[in-house]
């Protein structure tokens, strides 16, 4: 596997976690969200989509550039990428815990 496409992998894995945490802190809080598997789903999607959004959208990619608290590379780079999709997870977390709702 080259470089280029095993740092795609990464970055996607780690935005992918970041998502999983925040809908999962969300969706517990609000006690929502189609429980811990639906929410691991939706944030892990979720993650990924905020990092997809960070790389096609120019005003996202410059609040996601200010993530990454001045550390080192490659360190700064996924902490940015963790946060990232823990914002990601964490919005579409919200979402899904105010819609999707336990019944009885």
């Amino acid at each position: 596997m080259d470089p280029e496409t095993q740092a795609t992998i990464v970055m996607y894995a780690i935005l992918a976690l970041g998502g999983i945490i925040g809908a999962n802190i969300i969706g517990a809080l609000l006690r929502g969200g189609g429980g811990v598997v639906g929410r691991t789903l939706i944030g892990g999607l979720a993650g990924a989509g905020a990092g997809y959004a960070a790389l096609r959208f120019p005003e996202i990619a410059v609040y996601a550039a200010r993530l990454d608290f001045g550390l080192q590379a490659p360190y700064g780079a996924h902490l940015q990428n963790l946060l990232t999709g823990l914002c990601g997870g964490a919005a579409i977390g919200l979402i899904a815990a105010i819609l999707i709702r336990p019944r009885g």
